[in-house]
């Protein structure tokens, strides 16, 4: 497969194409709410150690003989050095761990029959079918706020050190999926999980996937027989 690029689609998600199976994959490893938060956890856990590394240093290189001036002397270098190493800390560690050790993976591939979803929301692929009882499946990618993020943001302790933006900004990347049928005024309609995002990474993950939607559509690609391993998310087992 080979990377496409166009004007007005970003280079991030990359977008892999295959234009002889008229297969399209978006794969990206991104961050989420549950990323930062994780690393928060981890981060209070780096200040802790780094503290009591330095009060090991202090007691070690400061051995005065009175016990009193020592604890003294330990209370005044460790008042200012604490806050000072705390705020490095959080500040360059917290978000290094959210992007790098605690983000996800999160994999589309488009094909002419099917859209198959890859994310830790599912135990295994979740395959969305692109035709139904022979009509054509419409399908477009939206973003709405993540509820388990909004509840988070509002129970948590309005002391902690940490921005709550991550939790506010939380979202859910959905694709809605439909059908017109002809026998009734509407049509079916079905918003589909894919993954928790960001607000600063939804529109480029939704604006790629919607170009990748439209290369592998049926009416682009020749008819021929294709196999797509996944699960049907319509299955008892999903």
């Amino acid at each position: 497969m080979t990377p496409l690029t166009a004007p007005g689609l970003p280079p991030w998600p990359p977008l892999l194409v295959d234009p002889t199976r008229g297969v399209a994959l978006v794969s990206a490893r991104h961050a989420t709410w549950r990323s930062f938060e994780w690393a928060a956890k981890t981060t209070e856990f780096c200040v802790w150690v780094t503290c009591c590394g330095i009060a090991i240093v202090i007691l070690t290189y400061f051995p005065h003989p009175i016990p009193l001036v020592r604890a003294f002397g330990l209370l005044i270098i460790g008042g200012i050095a604490f806050p000072i190493v705390s705020a490095l800390v959080r500040h360059n560690v917290w978000g290094p761990l959210a992007r790098q050790l605690f983000c996800i993976r999160t994999v589309v591939e488009f094909h002419p029959e099917a859209i198959v979803i890859r994310s830790p929301l599912y135990d295994q692929p979740v395959v969305v079918w692109r035709s139904w009882n022979g009509q054509p499946v419409q399908t477009r990618f939206m973003v709405e706020p993540d509820h388990a993020a909004t509840a988070a943001a509002e129970n948590a302790n309005p002391k902690r050190k940490y921005s709550k933006e991550h939790l506010r900004g939380g979202l859910m990347l959905f694709v809605v999926v439909s059908t017109q049928n002809q026998m009734s005024e509407g049509g079916i309609f079905r918003a589909i999980p894919i993954t928790e995002i960001s607000t600063t990474l939804a529109a480029k993950f939704t604006m790629v996937c919607t170009a990748a939607a439209t290369l592998t559509r049926l009416d682009r690609q020749s008819e021929q027989a294709r196999t797509t391993r996944g699960v049907d998310i319509d299955a008892d087992h999903v």
